[in-house]
């Protein structure tokens, strides 16, 4: 109700997952197969929707905004999306594409469509684009009345952050949605300069209706088709929600979803308390198909009911959800995604996690060298496997074995090259 607009910003908590990592990208891919082994989690999801996610990576190299067709043998077009600032896309389909067409201005290529495809033959662009579109699309129904109070403060916050911390142009637009046979199906605030006027008409909204579990996201992303979308804008749908459409109005959801991938708009999901593993998989196929991002609040803040934390490879940084979700629409914007803080770690050592493989963080300033990552590897998986984690505390590594933190000694870090800067000594005698 209107009183929620006392509720302070920042109460939420968040994590963020971007599917189209290469490093996770393996992963999701690997929970959609099914064989005679191994069945992945979303596998019997994927059996029944069947939606595109085998990928060509295109990047076109010094050229933002480039647009991007998959085409099959017949030269029939299979998928077709923008490129983003940094010249990146994806293109999904699970049909083989033959041929990649690249657009800049008036020129058009063709390319072979292998799984990753460089582009480096059009002339440097220095095109940038001053302005952005970003629509809220929000689920207002009753399983959303134990935290939109709360996401309202968030999402006031974020609206009045992007305006005030870019110099671009600024669009905010909202959509509400509900479900069939409650008092509204959707409303819808039009994209406006005015943020005080969006605000208001947020303050206005609140929870009601539903009923069953699954809500008219597919009617949601009908008005979403409907707005005023600009060419020369960077285009963002942040879709708060913790429910899919019914089973049989998917197909119509993700024809939308590729339909906002063909204009070069990105979804990022925010997915609620209360969604299940099929939930889960729709709302990550959705951010995956637009080069987005899925994040998902945490029960790291104490509101609302339990949230699913997303499977995945590791465990990724808790944030606060504005500032989550500013990092990552100013991210998409001018291709700086920064570095998430983990807000439970804040002031803390950062943490890297062993899993099957060792995933370093291109903005860690020390990792160990090869000899000890395999040796690292080895204890993890052999009887030494008390080592969890390394991490750094003022540039100084520490090993966590079971419930000791020890330092380890005699480190120094030397140049950086790649997303990787080695250590050249460690002695690890004192550590097992």
């Amino acid at each position: 109700k209107k009183g929620d607009a006392q509720i302070a910003a920042g109460q939420l908590t968040a994590k963020a997952l971007f599917d189209n990592d290469p490093y996770y990208y393996e992963y999701f891919c690997s929970m959609l197969s099914k064989d005679e082994q191994f069945v992945g989690q979303f596998a019997r999801f994927q059996n029944n929707f069947n939606l595109d996610y085998k990928r060509v990576k295109v990047t076109v190299k010094n050229v933002p905004y480039a647009k991007v067709k998959l085409l099959d043998v017949q030269g029939n077009e299979l998928w077709s999306t923008v490129a983003d600032v940094n010249g990146e896309c994806y293109l999904f389909s699970n049909k083989d594409g033959n041929k990649v067409s690249v657009t800049v201005g008036d020129e058009t290529k063709l390319y072979d469509a292998n799984k990753n495809v460089l582009v480096e033959d059009f002339e440097n662009s220095t095109l940038k684009y001053n302005k952005i579109q970003v629509l809220f699309n929000i689920d207002t129904t009753g399983s959303m009345g134990d935290e939109i109070a709360y996401l309202k403060a968030e999402l006031k916050d974020v609206m009045t952050k992007i305006k005030s911390q870019t110099n671009a142009e600024t669009e905010v637009g909202i959509i509400v949605y509900r479900d069939k046979n409650d008092a509204f199906l959707t409303d819808k605030f039009d994209f406006s300069t005015s943020v005080d006027s969006a605000l208001s008409y947020l303050d206005n909204q609140f929870a009601a209706g539903g009923g069953d579990f699954e809500e008219a996201v597919e009617k949601a992303y009908e008005v979403a088709r409907q707005f005023t979308w600009a060419n020369d804008a960077t285009k963002i749908i942040v879709h708060v929600a913790d429910a899919p459409s019914h089973d049989k109005d998917v197909s119509n959801w993700f024809d939308s979803v590729k339909y906002f991938s063909e204009m070069g708009a990105h979804i990022l999901t925010v997915a609620s308390s209360g969604i299940d593993s099929k939930t889960e998989y729709l709302f990550r196929m959705q951010s995956l198909q637009t080069n987005g991002c899925y994040a998902f609040l945490t029960d790291d803040s104490g509101i609302g009911d339990s949230h699913k934390e997303a499977i995945t490879l590791d465990d990724l940084p808790v944030e606060r959800l504005n500032d989550l979700l500013v990092r990552v629409i100013k991210g998409f914007h001018d291709g700086d995604f920064q570095r998430a803080v983990n807000e439970d770690l804040a002031g803390y050592p950062e943490l890297l996690y062993f899993n099957s493989e060792i995933h370093v963080n291109k903005d860690v300033q020390s990792v160990l060298v090869k000899k000890y990552i395999e040796q690292f590897a080895e204890n993890k998986n052999g009887a030494k496997a008390g080592i969890k984690m390394l991490f750094l505390f003022n540039n100084i590594p520490f090993v966590y074995i079971e419930d000791n933190f020890v330092e380890a000694e005699e480190i120094e870090t030397t140049e950086t090259f790649g997303f990787i800067t080695k250590a050249n000594r460690l002695n690890l005698t004192t550590l097992w």
